[in-house]
């Protein structure tokens, strides 16, 4: 029966969002708990959805097209895809022959529990192989699709204040302090995220970003910001995001957090200091 249900609705279920993958999870536990599926079974499900060859090509182009290239649990690794090797004659003349991912793919529901999400595209999440490794089979509560426009933006970097004017009289990068919060009530996705992925100490050794963005926001005064906008910006910048990426190093937009590695880090406390908006 639970063969028969994935290979009835397989087109249904590779492409299913996040509500409708709860809806198949739900039916698929009706036939068999998730806890006592065997190793032999979901080994094999997995090996005839042909997730292997998947994740050595096809899938890769996707991820390269949406244009993910930082780990999606930590923001602090790249996940890239290479594209290695090129067809030189016709009739594939300029198409990719090969590629290489520099990431993992992690089964945000483990493959071992829900081996009929194998292949499932939103379950398959570009991360750094310390994320992966740390997660591992364990459920996590931070999912990087949602459908509810509220969970776009839960977690907070800041500088702590106290230890800024510490930093000014001192000169000393060892004493600038980053807190990691949530702007959720419930903290319960803040503790399991640092227990899983330990963003708290992993961005207690970038503060030397901090460092910078301080001092850039005395280069960069107001005056200096308005002066770049206004005889700059048509001749040099096409935009004023490419002028606030000059300015913090990153790119400046919550939607284009994973274009690069650190860009959450660096967004949140340059908004703090009033350097981006």
């Amino acid at each position: 029966e639970y063969i028969t249900k994935l290979k009835d609705n397989l087109l249904d279920i590779v492409s299913a969002k996040p509500s409708r993958i709860k809806f198949w999870k739900d039916e698929f536990e009706k036939i068999i708990k998730s806890k006592k599926i065997d190793t032999q079974f979901h080994e094999k499900l997995v090996e005839t959805l042909k997730y292997s060859q998947i994740r050595k090509f096809p899938i890769l182009g996707l991820y390269k097209n949406i244009g993910i290239n930082s780990c999606v649990y930590c923001n602090a690794q790249l996940s890239v895809v290479l594209d290695l090797e090129i067809y030189k004659n016709k009739p594939k003349k300029g198409q990719i022959k090969s590629r290489k991912a520099l990431f993992e793919l992690d089964h945000f529901h483990a493959k071992s529990k829900y081996p009929f999400l194998g292949i499932s595209f939103f379950n398959l999440l570009p991360c750094c192989a310390n994320c992966n490794k740390s997660k591992g089979k364990e459920d996590v509560l931070f999912y990087l699709f949602t459908e509810d426009d509220n969970d776009l933006d839960i977690f907070r970097f800041e500088l702590d204040k106290l230890s800024v004017i510490k930093y000014w009289r001192s000169r000393n990068l060892n004493d600038i302090k980053i807190n990691f919060n949530t702007l959720l009530t419930d903290d319960s996705i803040l503790l399991n995220h640092n227990k899983y992925f330990k963003i708290t100490q992993l961005y207690e050794t970038q503060n030397d970003i901090a460092e910078e963005l301080l001092h850039k926001k005395i280069a960069y005064s107001r005056a200096y910001k308005l002066y770049l906008e206004k005889d700059y910006q048509e001749k040099l910048f096409p935009d004023q995001a490419m002028i606030n990426r000059l300015i913090i190093g990153n790119y400046d937009k919550p939607e284009e957090t994973h274009k690069r590695p650190m860009a959450k880090f660096t967004q949140d406390i340059a908004k703090q200091l009033d350097l981006i908006k």
